[in-house]
């Protein structure tokens, strides 16, 4: 392999190699590179001349013989980590699988929970709305890709043979992008990878454990050159390969040249002569192992050989880095391992001298040398030596606490060295993937072809950096499908600056972390603020106001169905998710509406909905990333640059004052405002909704917004509609309907009579209607000089509902002599009262009614109601007798009421007794001094006339409860009276003295003494009786 420096001309090299019989038989022209196939001539003189040759070109800058490349991974520890999945077969995870979900790392997928990568799946969803499928090219072994977990994540492979398929491969392709959330078998680390995979071309296929193996030309020329020109779309390029230098022992000193798997015979040579050209005389003229085995470190030959190669590799990916090469259109980073050739494990030597010719060499501790990550393969020499597209990945040792950070014990080191801008460290030990087993005709199962054996698709757990490094390259593609227009430079801000230190180890990646770090990176960037905080909080769990469970026959839009379109709007439908998860988890969920198997209950997306502990692990609402949902989670959700809702006042608002109310607002309940039929007559254009809560210590909110008809019909949606108040506070709801400014009629749902509650996560509808105000009664009818109660009244879909005077304002414009309107101060069930004049007739009065903001209530057509009042003398119902005295008085009896009025000619009746027993015929007395009653079971009572009067206040009030004497000539009271507890005015401010006529108090009509007594004051009258019939008088008390 030659690569020539910038700008020379191949010409010299195909000279020189002419010369050699030698001949270019491919290359990558774009990076200057050329690859040279020579006659083998089986001691490895003439190629080692024709690189000494090519080496001493000017044209030249590196020149490298090819070498030996195979996965860095680690045999199963044991057969039983093996899983089995034939096709379509479904299974539980519980018991088929090495698979759990806790929020200790543990079991297969502990890798995953360790490096938070659940946490970072809740974005999923949201990133799901944009076509962001990222491309990870795969430089690695053949992939099985009708395995059902990558059948539809493995779009494209270089080549059509499926009959030959590695375990490696589909086990790195399974950790980076196994499908996603089907339910079945694993889930990828990134939703929204897919695999391009190129394969060896020509590798040696050798089995899977340190057997497969191809050359770095195959690589380079081959994977490489296919990957990035075949696949323009291509990210990241994984590359979990290396030389191994320890781990596959002989073979990666030797080669087997006639291709029979034995590595003695003559034309098979050790790769050591390649370097040294000096063989062993004690070995009898074949190369054998008698000394340590020479590596990068110890070997400067061997580390010149590396370095060559490494130049190489790094011209390649300089040129996918659009910084340095920007003419070549390609964006690519590469994710490689360490390797697995750590030998100073835990301070002690481990050592296999099987693995040597010799196996009675000792070996010395002082004579081994860590393998160096930066010698691990030729990209990892160009990550340490100025390709800052390149990513060095360490294994990490299995652990269920995310604060140890442990090396493995086979894993190379990647920050032992100057010079390699960024390494990293992820889980490499015990790693559950997808890859093809084989069962034997004897029922068990291996993960390597073998004789008579059948191919199924299972999982397996393998151990070593190249399980390390697909966990990388999986959270770059996320990264990349968050934001794609992200630099490589800022893909590995976000891995350094957010990775964890300590044990040693190269940094622990965190996906949840450097996830979030996106936002740090983008604050100048409006379009992209806050972008990964926002779609964190902008919840989408099927419901389309955050609390629709409850599926009615309406057209408000209730049911589950996302909606239709992203929307970056954060409120309270995204709290109230938030908000039903929260009391879910901690078991207060009682008044969550809705069927038990509700998409809404289901929090961690396991299509299972379990006891509330098991829903809150990894589950969609952690916004903080610590696995759980907690209170401390809307500390993120209190942002208010990322509010937009009317019901908070998130104007000005800062981030501590929002964070209280959002706390506030936990112990809450809904009101679904459904405007039912009220569009579809035509007459209005929207619904004007305000609604009141109080919350305690004088303290009220308003909230207000529009209904719209196309929120009916179910267009974009409209989630304001749902008001979320805390639970047990009073609520009051108003609305109106307008056609443009125009208002046309009030809106009530017909049970608001007053005030509603709601119960903690309780989603309840409210269906609208119009709301005609009217007063009621219709009629009012009443005496004269009395009080009348009435009330202002909502018609609801032909119920009347009463108004609270407190929420709304009644302005009366009232018409003289009626009297004078106030509220009640009585009777609980009405709201006003008419204190009626002294003149009878028919009246009406005007009433404005505004809400408590001043805003009338009333179509624009009605600027005012009307009342309806008749001011009436007397009532009789059912008159039965009649009587006329010698000066023109009438005197009728009720039976019905048992009273008697007396009606003067020409003037007002007024009752003079009541009480009386189904009163019939009545006479008056020959003198006209007394009545004559006939009433049930032949009794006749006879009546002497008296004294009846009203008492007002100089504000022509009635004055109730004062106390009324009445001094006859003879200086008593009439009939069994006494001052204490007679003669008292009644509501109406009306009193009685029966009986001053009586024959006792002599004859003749006396002028009496009416004294008055209220509030500690006393007024007095000199009142002339009438000679026949009732007196009658009014009298204005001043104080």
């Amino acid at each position: 392999m030659v690569m020539l420096r910038e700008g020379a001309s191949l010409g010299p090299v195909l000279t020189a190699s002419a010369a050699a019989n030698a001949r270019v038989v491919g290359g990558l022209p774009a990076i200057g590179t050329a690859y040279i196939e020579i006659p083998d001539s089986n001691d490895h003189s003439a190629i080692r001349a024709l690189v000494a040759t090519l080496a001493a070109l000017p044209a030249v800058e590196a020149v490298a013989h090819d070498a030996l490349i195979s996965a860095t991974a680690l045999p199963p520890a044991t057969p039983g980590t093996l899983k089995v999945l034939r096709e379509k077969q479904v299974y539980d995870f519980a018991t088929d699988f090495i698979w759990d979900w806790t929020l200790a790392p543990s079991r297969g997928n502990w890798g995953l929970e360790y490096a938070n990568f659940p946490q970072v799946w809740n974005l999923k969803a949201h990133v799901g709305k944009f076509d962001r499928r990222i491309e990870v090219g795969l430089s690695d072994t053949r992939t099985f890709r009708i395995h059902p977990d990558l059948s539809g994540t493995v779009i494209w492979e270089g080549v059509t043979d499926q009959t030959v398929t590695e375990g490696h491969g589909s086990h790195v392709a399974g950790t980076i992008a196994a499908t996603w959330g089907d339910g079945k078998g694993i889930d990828g680390a990134s939703p929204f990878a897919v695999i391009a995979s190129q394969p060896s071309n020509g590798g040696i296929g050798m089995g899977t454990w340190g057997a497969f193996f191809t050359s770095l030309g195959d690589m380079l020329y081959g994977q490489m050159r296919r990957l990035i020109h075949a696949r323009p779309d291509v990210r990241v390029i994984n590359s979990s390969q290396g030389y191994n230098w320890k781990k596959n022992g002989r073979k990666n000193w030797t080669y087997d040249g006639n291709g029979d798997g034995n590595y003695t015979d003559p034309g098979d040579y050790y790769l050591p002569a390649l370097f040294s050209g000096q063989p062993d005389p004690a070995a009898g003229g074949e190369i054998r192992l008698t000394r340590v085995p020479s590596t990068p470190d110890n070997n400067p030959v061997i580390r010149a050989f590396v370095e060559a190669q490494g130049k190489i590799a790094r011209r390649v990916a300089w040129w996918a880095d659009p910084t340095r090469h920007p003419e070549s259109g390609r964006n690519v980073m590469f994710v490689v391992s360490a390797g697995n050739d750590r030998w100073d494990i835990a301070g002690q030597l481990h050592s296999d001298p099987a693995q040597f010719d010799d196996p009675n060499i000792p070996v010395r501790a002082a004579q081994w040398n860590v393998i160096s990550a930066q010698y691990n393969s030729p990209m990892a020499w160009a990550a340490y030596n100025g390709a800052g597209n390149v990513i060095v990945v360490e294994a990490l040792d299995k652990t269920d606490n995310r604060a140890n950070i442990i090396r493995a014990e086979f894993s190379g080191i990647a920050n032992n060295m100057v010079g390699a801008q960024f390494y990293f460290s992820a889980p490499g030990v015990d790693v559950l993937s997808s890859v093809p087993l084989w069962e034997k005709p004897d029922g068990t199962f291996t993960d390597e072809a073998a004789t008579g054996a059948s191919r199924f698709s299972g999982y397996a757990e393998y151990s070593g950096t190249s399980m390390a490094a697909p966990h990388v390259s999986g959270l770059v593609a996320w990264l990349l499908s968050v934001d794609p227009e992200l630099t490589t430079a800022q893909v590995l801000e976000c891995l350094r600056q957010t990775s964890r230190g300590g044990g040693g180890a190269a940094p622990a990646i965190d996906a949840f972390a450097a996830m979030v770090y996106i936002d740090s990176i983008r604050t100048a960037d409006p379009g992209k603020r806050k972008w990964v905080q926002k779609a964190l909080v902008n919840i989408d769990d099927g419901s389309l106001d955050g609390n629709d469970r409850l599926v009615t026959a309406d057209a408000h839009g209730s049911g589950i169905a996302p909606p239709a379109a992203p929307t970056w709007r954060i409120d309270l439908a995204d709290f109230r998710r938030f908000r039903d998860a929260l009391l879910q988890v901690q078991a207060r969920g009682a008044f969550l509406d809705g069927p038990l198997d509700s998409l809404k209950r289901d929090l961690n997306g396991d299509r299972l909905i379990q006891a509330p502990a098991l829903e809150n692990v990894y589950p969609r609402v952690d916004f903080n990333g610590d696995g759980v949902a907690t209170a401390d989670d809307l500390a993120v959700m209190a942002d208010p640059d990322l509010w937009n809702d009317a019901q908070i006042d998130d104007s000005g608002m800062n981030a501590a004052a929002l964070l209280a109310e959002l706390t506030d607002l936990i112990d809450s309940g809904d009101l679904k405002l459904d405007p039912g039929t009220l569009f579809a007559g035509g007459g209005i254009d929207r619904i004007h909704v305000t609604a009141k809560v109080t919350l305690g210590g004088g303290v009220t909110r308003t909230w207000q917004t529009d209904i719209l008809p196309e929120h009916v019909a179910g267009a974009a949606g409209d989630l304001r509609r749902v008001l979320t108040v805390p639970s047990g506070k009073p609520v009051r709801i108003l609305a109106a309907g307008y056609q443009g400014a125009v208002r046309r009629f009030f809106v009530l749902p017909p049970e608001a009579t007053t005030t509603l509650t709601v119960e903690a996560g309780s989603d309840r509808e409210l269906r609208l209607a119009q709301a005609d105000v009217r007063v009621f009664p219709e009629q009012i009818v009443g005496r004269y000089q009395t009080n009348l109660n009435f009330d202002l009244r909502f018609q609801i879909e032909g119920a009347s509902v009463a108004m609270d005077p407190e929420f709304y304002q009644v302005a009366f414009t009232v018409p003289p002599n009626l009297g004078t309107i106030s509220a009640a101060s009585v009777s609980a069930a009405s709201s006003f009262n008419l204190s009626t004049g002294s003149t009878p007739g028919r009246y009406s009065f005007q009433a404005v009614v505004t809400d408590a903001d001043g805003e009338s209530i009333l179509p624009a057509d009605q600027p005012a109601l009307t009342g309806a009042v008749t001011v009436r003398t007397a009532v009789i119902r059912a008159p039965a007798g009649l009587a006329l005295d010698s000066v023109g008085n009438l005197y009728v009896t009720d039976s019905d009421a048992g009273t008697l009025t007396f009606i003067p000619p020409g003037g007002v009746g007024r009752v003079i007794l009541s009480g009386l027993d189904q009163p019939g015929d009545v006479e008056v007395d020959s003198r006209g001094r007394s009545l004559l009653v006939a009433q049930a079971e032949g009794k006749v009572g006879r009546y002497y006339f008296g004294l009846t009067g009203t008492v007002r206040d100089t504000a022509g009030a009635l004055l109730t409860g004062a106390l009324v004497h009445v001094e006859t000539p003879a200086g008593t009271l009439p009939g069994d009276a006494s001052p204490e507890n007679a003669f008292r005015t009644n509501d109406n401010g009306e009193f009685h003295v029966p009986d001053l006529l009586a024959p006792a108090m002599g004859g003749g009509a006396p002028t009496v003494v009416v004294t008055v007594s209220h509030r500690g004051q006393t007024k007095a009258w000199p009142v002339a009786l009438n000679p026949v019939g009732p007196t009658f008088v009014e009298l204005v008390f001043t104080e």
